[in-house]
């Protein structure tokens, strides 16, 4: 399993560092590590000391978090198992590596997640706000069937199986911030027109 940890060089290292350094303390065996910076000027970035090597990956600031964990699976496309963070995640449980790989081997599971958005049938959504338009727009422009509802797995936690993000081709890179939330839902919509589930971690989180 590779956990992919997207950070913006943006702002302070600090909660990187911290979340590494949880991340550090594990069997060397249950994962390995790769941190995507989003940058515009490809500095390095300072990681804390630690035991296991992690690779420090810099790409163009686009697509925000989901454009970060694109650009990791593609760069170790080798692994059968994806956790996908966010720099600011703070792990809440040491059991989380047995319980996702669990969650992920599941054949009828295609995405899971900390968080479901709980979605409205798409009429129903738009009514309610213009962005929904823009989100359908733009899930239609992708070729991605939207389906019945916006329901998805927001992005602070991603993770997925190697077939699956084959299957997707990945993920979509939005220009704006609005189209990363529309790239949050196509994953999903893709997720579920292939018959396969988007799931809740569980109720009581691994991760904050």
């Amino acid at each position: 399993m590779l956990v992919v940890v997207s950070y913006y060089a943006a702002r302070p290292a600090d909660l990187l560092r911290r979340l590494l350094t949880q991340l550090d303390a594990r069997d060397p065996s249950a994962f390995d590590v790769a941190v995507v910076v989003n940058t515009t000027t490809g500095e390095p970035v300072a990681l804390p000391p630690l035991r296991h090597e992690v690779p420090v990956l810099h790409r163009e600031n686009t697509g925000m978090n989901i454009g970060a964990w694109d650009h990791g699976w593609r760069s170790f496309p080798g692994y059968d198992r994806y956790v996908f963070l966010q720099d600011e995640c703070v792990i809440m449980r040491p059991d989380w590596p047995d319980a996702y790989a669990a969650l992920i081997d599941d054949p009828a599971v295609g995405l899971v997640g900390e968080r479901i958005h709980p979605g409205h049938p798409w009429e129903e959504a738009e009514a309610r706000s213009w962005r929904v338009t823009h989100y359908r727009r733009q899930l239609e422009g992708w070729g991605v069937p939207p389906g019945d509802s916006n329901r998805h797995v927001q992005s602070l936690i991603w993770a997925l199986r190697r077939d699956v993000l084959e299957a997707v081709d990945g993920f979509f890179i939005g220009r704006s911030g609005y189209d990363c939330i529309a790239a949050e839902i196509a994953l999903s919509r893709q997720v579920i027109a292939r018959g396969l589930e988007i799931r809740l971690a569980r109720e009581r989180r691994w991760f904050s």
